[in-house]
């Protein structure tokens, strides 16, 4: 089931803040901080963790 969330505006930008159930989840999994996201838009927005080295 995807996630929905809603677009919110800093300045002139426009955000999606992640919800911090999903970042807790993906932490637990890999034991390490989430440093960063991967963002790849192809037709379609992907956002995956990015783990401290």
């Amino acid at each position: 089931m995807p996630i929905i969330r809603r677009l919110i505006r800093i300045g002139r930008s426009r955000a999606v803040v992640l919800p911090k159930g999903w970042l807790d989840y993906y932490e637990r999994q890999e034991g390490k901080k989430i440093e960063a996201v991967i963002i790849e838009v192809n037709r379609k927005l992907t956002i995956e963790p990015l783990f401290e080295m």
